[in-house]
């Protein structure tokens, strides 16, 4: 797959993410996520991890699995420092409290 359509695909996935959590549909919302996850350590998408890791974590909260989220959304911070990718890093923190 070239990097372009790669881009593409994983921007298609933070977009579902993102309309699985407002739509209410956790369990879209996880698998999205984990989707998302994959992709971004298959291509080495750092940004793209993180956001994975981010929607994770939001999927394992709305959940109730407070233990899970707060890994998600620790592991969410560390790789969105590594992206540089400071909105992810502060929805991160905010979700920790």
């Amino acid at each position: 797959m070239n990097n372009a359509k790669q881009t593409q695909q994983a921007e298609e996935l933070l977009r579902r993410c993102l309309e699985a959590e407002n739509a209410g549909d956790i369990a879209a919302l996880q698998t999205t996520a984990q989707e998302a996850l994959q992709l971004a350590q298959i291509n080495d998408y750092p940004c793209l991890a993180a956001n994975g890791a981010y929607y994770l974590g939001r999927a394992a909260l709305r959940q109730g699995s407070l233990p899970e989220a707060r890994e998600k959304f620790e592991k969410a911070r560390a790789l969105s420092r590594k992206a540089n990718a400071r909105q992810v890093e502060a929805n991160s923190l905010r979700s920790l409290g």
